[in-house]
């Protein structure tokens, strides 16, 4: 397990610690900004942990991706118009 994974539970144990020895001692609206900070570091730092993850896993499997691409037959670039273009009206309407 690497630094980068670790961070994630560091952070929440921080703010696991901090707001919670010092909710008592806060107003309650200073506190529910505390606590609110602290979760969206956590948030943050595991979406931030989860994307090296995926990167890791992604750079691990590009070699094989790019064999695998290059053994098909190409799209014509029309058709890859085309096809865009309706995932992102479809995008559109979904939005």
């Amino acid at each position: 397990m690497t630094f980068a994974f670790l961070v994630p539970a560091l952070v929440a144990v921080a703010g696991l610690v901090t707001v919670g020895c010092a909710h008592r001692d806060l107003p309650p609206r200073f506190a529910a900004f505390a606590l609110t900070g602290a979760v969206l570091a956590t948030a943050a730092t595991t979406v931030w942990s989860i994307g090296l993850l995926g990167a890791d896993f992604l750079l691990d499997r590009v070699g094989w991706c790019r064999t695998t691409v290059h053994s098909h037959v190409h799209v014509p670039a029309w058709l890859g118009a085309v096809a865009v273009t309706a995932v992102v009206s479809g995008a559109a309407c979904a939005a």
